[in-house]
C-alpha cells in the first residue's frame, strides 16, 4: 500500500515537470515566433517600404508592431506651405495652413475616447535625403515650418517618421500601437506612378497643379506621390524627362480624398530613318482604321495619306473624318465606348479612371460629342501623338469653324444676359492680338459693373458659369459643392478661378483656338 502511494506520488512529480518543460518551450518558442513574426503591414523597415500616413486619420488599419528590441517601423507623409490659402486673412501671418505643429501620437487604442500615449516608444523625422530633422527627445511635436528652406515653409516634400522601442526601457514582449499624425488637414491627392512597360515605379516625376504660384513635388522611389492643395477643380500635370506629360482634373470639393494611380509611357522612340516621311503616315492612317472603324484600311487610305503628305489636312482633320464618318456613326457606340475609343485613338493608352469619368460626366450633362472630341485633338498629348508620326496634329488657330467673335458674343448673351455692343469688337481684337486670354476676357465680364449691380443670388451666380465657362448645366454634386464653398465664406472670385483652371474650359477655349489661362508665373 505504502509502495502504490510512492508510485503514485511520483507519476505527479514526473507529470509536474513535464508541464514545467513543455510549458518554457512553449513560452519561449511563442516569444521567437512572434520577434520574427511580421503585422499586416510588414515589411516596414526601410524608408523605401515606408507606411502611408495621411494628417488626422486615426482608423483599426492604422494599427502596427514593433516586434522586438530591434524592430523599426517606418512611415511616410506630405507636408506643404499653401500660398493659396489663407485661414485667418485678419491676422499678421501669411498662408499659416502647415504653419502649426504636427502632434505625433503613438496610442494604445484606435478609439481615441479611451486611448493612452505610450511613453515606451521613441520617433524620429527625417527629410527624403535622410536628413534627420527632430526626435520625440524635444517633446511629442514635430514642427515643419521650423525647418529650412527648400523642405520649409518654402518648400514641400514628403517626410519619414521611424519608429523604435525606448532602449532605456527592457524589452518583455511585442508592442502593438496605433499612429496618428494631427494637424491642420486639407483635400489630399496621392497615389502612385509606375512605368507603363515595366510598371515598376517612378522617381522623380515633377507633380505639380494650375494654381496660382503652384509648389511642385516628386514622387519618391516606389512612385509614390502625395500632395496637399486648396479646395478647388485643379488640373494636375505629371512630368518626367523621357516620358510623355499627362494631366488629370481632379474636384477637390466634391471630394477631399483622391488616389490617383498614373501610369506614365516613355516618349515614342525615332522612327525607322529608311522611310521618314511615308510610312509614318501610313501608320497613323492604318491606326485610325483599327481604333475607329475596327477594320483593316481599305482603298480610300491612300487618300487620306496624300492629304496628310502634301499639307491639305492635319491630323485633326484627318481625325474628325474618321469619328464624323456614316460607317463609324452608325456603330451607335455608348458614351463610355465612345470615350474609350477617343483615348486609345489620340492618347495611345486606356483611359485613365479619374479622366475617363471627367469625359462622361460632360456628355452626361448634355454636351455634344463634338466638343469632347475637340478636347482631345486640341490636348498635348494628342500633339505628342501626331509628332511621333511626323505630321502636324492641328492647324494653328484651328476651331472648327468657330470664330474669336462667337465667343465673345457667348459671355455677352451668357453672363451679361444682352446682345453684344460696340465694345465687343476691343475684346476680339484683344484675343487676336494675344493681349488678352480667355480667363482675361471671362474676369472683365463677371467683374465688370453692369455684372455686379445685377446682384445676382450664389445659385444664380454657380448656373451662370456652368453655362458660360463649361457649356452646360450644373450636375447636382458639383452645384451643391460650389454653393457650400459661396456659403462657407469664400469669395466669389476664388470660385470663378475653379471653373476657369478647370479642364473643361480649356477644352472650350480650345475649341475657339485661343488660350484659356496664361500659364502661372514661376
Amino acid at each position: 500500500m505504502k509502495k502504490n502511494k510512492y508510485m503514485i506520488s511520483r507519476k505527479i512529480k514526473i507529470i509536474i515537470f513535464v508541464n514545467i518543460i513543455i510549458a518554457f518551450f512553449t513560452f519561449t518558442g511563442w516569444q521567437l515566433s512572434a520577434a520574427n513574426a511580421q503585422d499586416a503591414f510588414e515589411p516596414d523597415n526601410s524608408p523605401t517600404e515606408a507606411n502611408l500616413i495621411i494628417l488626422n486619420e486615426l482608423i483599426e488599419s492604422n494599427e502596427h508592431t514593433l516586434h522586438n528590441a530591434t524592430d523599426e517601423d517606418w512611415f511616410v507623409y506630405h507636408w506643404t506651405v499653401d500660398p493659396n490659402y489663407d485661414p485667418n486673412p485678419d491676422d499678421d501671418i501669411p498662408g499659416g495652413l502647415f504653419d502649426e505643429n504636427h502632434d505625433i501620437r503613438i496610442l494604445d487604442s484606435a478609439d481615441e475616447s479611451i486611448a493612452n500615449s505610450r511613453d515606451d516608444i521613441i520617433w524620429e523625422v527625417f527629410d527624403r535625403n535622410g536628413n534627420k530633422l527632430e526626435s520625440s527627445a524635444s517633446g511629442n511635436r514635430f514642427r515643419p515650418a521650423d525647418v529650412p528652406p527648400p523642405l520649409g515653409p518654402l518648400g514641400s516634400d514628403l517626410y519619414f517618421i521611424k519608429l523604435t522601442r525606448d532602449p532605456a526601457i527592457p524589452f518583455v514582449s511585442e508592442i502593438t500601437y496605433f499612429l496618428k499624425l494631427q494637424g491642420t488637414g486639407i483635400p489630399k491627392v496621392r497615389g502612385f506612378i509606375t512605368d507603363a512597360d515595366s510598371n515598376q515605379g517612378l522617381a522623380n516625376v515633377t507633380v505639380t497643379t494650375n494654381l496660382p504660384n503652384p509648389i511642385p513635388i516628386q514622387s519618391i522611389s516606389n512612385g509614390l506621390y502625395m500632395l496637399h492643395v486648396r479646395e478647388s477643380i485643379i488640373i494636375l500635370t505629371y512630368e518626367l524627362d523621357g516620358y510623355v506629360t499627362q494631366t488629370v482634373t481632379v474636384d477637390t470639393v466634391v471630394d477631399d480624398h483622391h488616389r490617383i494611380d498614373i501610369v506614365m509611357s516613355p516618349v515614342d522612340p525615332v522612327v525607322d530613318p529608311v522611310d521618314p516621311v511615308v510610312d509614318p503616315v501610313e501608320d497613323f492612317v492604318t491606326r485610325f482604321y483599327r481604333l475607329i472603324l475596327d477594320r483593316e484600311p481599305d482603298s480610300l487610305a491612300q487618300g487620306w495619306v496624300d492629304d496628310l503628305l502634301s499639307g491639305k489636312n492635319t491630323g485633326c482633320d484627318i481625325a474628325r473624318g474618321f469619328v464624323f464618318s456614316p460607317e463609324f456613326i452608325n456603330r451607335n457606340t455608348s458614351d463610355e465606348a465612345y470615350v474609350d475609343i477617343l483615348y486609345q485613338a489620340f492618347f495611345d493608352r486606356a483611359a485613365d479612371t479619374a479622366g475617363k469619368n471627367g469625359w462622361l460626366d460632360v456628355l452626361q450633362s448634355g454636351s455634344p460629342h463634338e466638343d469632347v472630341l475637340d478636347g482631345f485633338l486640341f490636348s498635348q498629348e494628342f500633339a505628342n501623338l501626331a509628332a511621333g508620326f511626323g505630321i502636324t496634329a492641328c492647324a494653328a488657330g484651328g476651331t472648327g469653324g468657330k470664330s474669336l467673335e462667337d465667343f465673345v458674343t457667348r459671355f455677352y448673351r451668357l453672363i451679361l444676359d444682352r446682345e453684344p455692343d460696340s465694345l465687343a469688337q476691343v475684346w476680339v481684337d484683344d484675343l487676336l492680338s494675344g493681349k488678352n486670354t480667355g480667363c482675361d476676357i471671362a474676369r472683365g465680364f463677371v467683374f465688370s459693373p453692369e455684372f455686379i449691380n445685377r446682384n445676382t443670388s450664389n445659385e444664380a451666380y454657380v448656373e451662370i458659369l456652368y453655362r458660360a465657362f463649361f457649356n452646360r448645366e450644373a450636375d447636382p454634386a458639383g452645384k451643391n459643392g460650389w454653393l457650400n464653398v459661396l456659403q462657407s465664406g469664400s469669395p466669389r472670385e476664388d470660385v470663378l478661378d475653379g471653373f476657369l483652371f478647370s479642364q473643361e474650359f480649356a477644352n472650350l477655349a480650345a475649341s475657339f483656338g485661343i488660350i484659356a489661362c496664361a500659364a502661372p508665373a514661376s
